[in-house]
């Protein structure tokens, strides 16, 4: 399994990142799960809509995590967050999804 960890990302990028990587995904033709991370409380909204609109791409869980002080302090030290961003934040969503990219055909002699 991938893990696609989008931190502190919120919208519109959260949204923006997971579009592209998925499309990269679907492009290049990888086959399996991702899980993907989130603290954007929209993906609960954003993600099951947009995936209903790409194909062979399915939520197979979805999940919270807490966010603990440890992650917190980690993110604003490698700057990938600010004080700011993680007001009123204690949770991390968590997605599992499934792409199938390639299709297999059963091909019959005769």
């Amino acid at each position: 399994m991938e893990l696609f960890d989008l931190k502190a990302s919120r919208c519109p990028d959260a949204m923006i990142y997971v579009r592209r990587a998925i499309s990269a995904a679907v492009s290049g033709d990888f086959n399996g799960d991702v899980e993907i991370r989130t603290i954007e409380g929209s993906m609960l909204r954003d993600l099951p809509h947009y995936l209903s609109q790409v194909e062979n791409v399915t939520i197979v869980e979805s999940t919270s995590l807490i966010l603990t002080n440890a992650t917190r302090e980690d993110w604003v030290a490698n700057g990938e967050a600010i004080d700011d961003d993680l007001i009123n934040i204690n949770q991390q969503l968590v997605f599992r999804i499934n792409i199938k990219t390639t299709v297999c055909s059963l091909l019959t002699s005769k």
